[in-house]
């Protein structure tokens, strides 16, 4: 157990390594260019932060993205759980879903956004946009996690006439864990990057890509830097909730 904790404490000194030499390229790089609007200081950026801080308009360009990005994965998980368990049994059915699996994974997102933003409204083109990108990932770690459970055990429970609902509570969910924080650490990461750039585009009233626009249009790289910091940081926490479940 010591020597457990010892080693993750030398990775977190590794950690804290890895960061503070990207902090000090960064700075490095801003004082030889001396340009704040292409890279700003790192003091500029926290000036910037703790404006939109105290700014209590930014959390509300915070909380409509966080809602769009639960909103998305409670949509796809609803469709992708059942789906991904279907397919999993069944080898037909994974066969017949590949199609649309294939074409979803393969398909630019520049595409998907595009034609949203000829499709719908700015609010749901983000919602559409996440939702369909981040679906394969959903269902191909529920698929691929239900393949994995030991076929006996799925027999067995056939063969005793276990209800499926039992089944489904104390056999496939407790056999696809590891897959299902896979997948969900993955999708948090797919959400914010891919949600805030369809924010970016069909500017919705509130959303973090509407003030990355707003801090583009006004040439305020700080601004920037602080919003994609926020951003980074809200996509650690998702998958750091998503890791603490047990």
């Amino acid at each position: 157990m010591k020597a457990f904790i010892i080693k993750q404490n030398k990775l977190f000194f590794y950690k804290i390594g890895g960061a503070f030499i990207c902090l000090a390229l960064w700075e490095a790089a801003a004082r030889i260019l001396n340009r704040s609007i292409i890279i700003p200081q790192i003091s500029e950026v926290l000036k910037a932060l703790l404006l939109i801080l105290q700014n209590k308009t930014s959390y509300y360009f915070i909380a409509s993205s966080v809602k769009r990005i639960i909103i998305t994965l409670v949509f796809d998980s609803c469709i992708a759980f059942p789906l991904g368990i279907i397919a999993g049994l069944n080898k037909r059915c994974e066969a017949f879903f590949s199609v649309t699996e294939n074409i979803l994974k393969s398909i630019p997102t520049m595409t998907v956004l595009l034609l949203s933003l000829i499709w719908f409204k700015s609010e749901i083109t983000p919602l559409f946009v996440t939702s369909l990108i981040v679906f394969p990932v959903l269902y191909r770690n529920i698929t691929d996690g239900v393949k994995n459970i030991d076929k006996n055990l799925i027999i067995m429970s056939e063969d005793f006439s276990v209800p499926f609902m039992r089944r489904l509570k104390l056999l496939y969910l407790p056999c696809i864990k590891p897959f299902i924080k896979n997948a969900y650490s993955i999708a948090f990461a797919f959400c914010v990057k891919v949600l805030i750039s369809a924010e970016v585009l069909s500017q919705p009233k509130y959303g973090i890509g509407t003030a990355f626009q707003i801090a583009r249009v006004q040439l305020d790289t700080a601004s920037l830097f602080a919003w994609a910091f926020i951003a980074v940081l809200i996509a650690a926490a998702l998958q750091k909730t998503i890791f603490n479940l047990r």
